[in-house]
């Protein structure tokens, strides 16, 4: 396993970690199925959105004032 391919591993381990955390016990949404979304849609955490705008699922607009223009 290469060192990019391992920070990228150890980065969607502790999003899934947060995921578990911030989702009620009692909600009927799976950490997994969130966790799944999330590494499908931003190429295992490659993504220029999820790399440079910590976005991982490819959500675009803005928020709070800050916005991320990809080129």
């Amino acid at each position: 396993m290469t060192n990019t391919m391992k920070w990228n591993v150890e980065r969607m381990s502790n999003f899934l970690s947060e995921v578990k955390a911030n989702i009620p016990s009692d909600s009927r949404i799976l950490p997994s199925i969130v966790g799944a979304q999330a590494i499908l849609e931003s190429a295992r955490g490659t993504s220029e959105l999820a790399r440079n705008a910590r976005n991982l699922f490819g959500i675009k607009g803005n928020y709070y004032g800050q916005s991320y223009t990809v080129r």
